[in-house]
Parts: C-alpha cells; structure tokens; sequence
C-alpha cells in the first residue's frame, strides 16, 4: 500500500473509531446532561458533526481528509464543526463535549496540545 493511501486508511479508521465513541457517549448523553431537546433533532447528523468537530479538534484532521473519512464536502465538515461550537455556549453541553474530547484523547492521544483549532 503507498505511503498517501495507508494515511487515508489511518484516517478513516480513526474517524471510525470516534464516530463509535460518540455513539456510545451520545446514548449516555442523552439519558442525563444533553437532554431530549437536542438530541430529538436528527441524531445521526448530530453525531456526524460530534464526530466532525472532534476528529478537527483533537486531531487536527484538515478538513477536506473529514470529509473524505465521513463521505460529506469540506463545507459540511465546516458547517457541522461551527454547528458544535455554537451549541457550547450551552454549559451543559459544553461540559459533554469536553467529555467526549477527553475521552478522544485517551484513545489518539493529543495531536498537539499547542494547536486549538477550533477555538481560534
């Protein structure tokens, strides 16, 4: 395998992974902090754009290699990472997606502790 698809299959693993992740933490989310508000709206679009959003952030995956990883355009991955960080003005779902980043980290490791993408 050449060194250009190895890293696409890396990185579709890793999306894979995460977006397993934010399922599971997604159902225990929902049962407490998120609340039946947010996660009634399209769960499977809403996990999309957790996984999106944490895959920028805590991997610092460029944004057309999420798109690739999760089959949307770039301008999707940047709608639904925006998406995720307008919705942490809420505290409780801010305290979920710090959660989930932690739980991201465990696995991955941090990408570079330097580097917030989405908050700058």
């Amino acid at each position: 395998m050449s060194g250009g698809r190895e890293r696409r299959a890396s990185r579709q693993t890793q999306v894979a992974i995460i977006q397993k992740l934010v399922a599971q933490l997604f159902d225990l989310g929902c049962q407490g902090a998120l609340g039946a508000g947010t996660a009634a709206r399209r769960p499977g679009c809403h996990m999309r754009q957790i996984t999106m959003y944490l895959c920028r952030v805590v991997l610092s995956m460029p944004y057309q290699h999420i798109a690739e990883a999760v089959g949307r355009d770039r301008s999707t991955v940047i709608h639904g990472c925006a998406a995720i960080e307008d919705r942490r003005d809420a505290p409780d779902y801010d305290a979920f997606m710090d959660r989930c980043e932690q739980c991201v980290r465990v696995v991955f490791g941090q990408a570079d502790e330097d580097c917030d993408v989405a908050r700058s």
